[in-house]
């Protein structure tokens, strides 16, 4: 026959619970990897910006991406200035790998 009314409320609520954890776990994957973009948040979405070199001292530089100030390197010599625009190649540790803007 039918549950009581007490079981029906356990029933029910531990339904509602269960497609509120699905829910947020749906939104929480749609949010942080939406349809196989790239990172909205943390240093992973700066590859691939622009910035503006503000400093050069030896073989780093600081570069201004975002409104940020990083600590930025680059791989082959190439003839930077400040003021110079780059691009975010890729991330190590706190520090940017950058080329020069094409």
């Amino acid at each position: 026959m039918g549950l009581s009314g007490a079981a029906l409320d356990i029933v029910l609520i531990l339904v509602a619970l269960a497609f509120f954890l699905l829910g947020a776990w749906m939104g929480r994957m749609l949010t942080r990897y939406p349809f196989g973009r790239k990172p909205y948040t943390g240093m992973e979405s700066l590859i691939g910006s622009t910035g503006v070199i503000k400093s050069i001292k030896g073989e780093s530089m600081e570069v201004t991406v975002d409104g940020q100030v990083w600590i930025a390197f680059y791989d082959e010599r190439k003839n930077f200035k400040a003021g110079d625009e780059v691009v975010v190649k890729g991330v190590e540790g706190l520090k940017l790998k950058v080329d020069q803007k094409k």
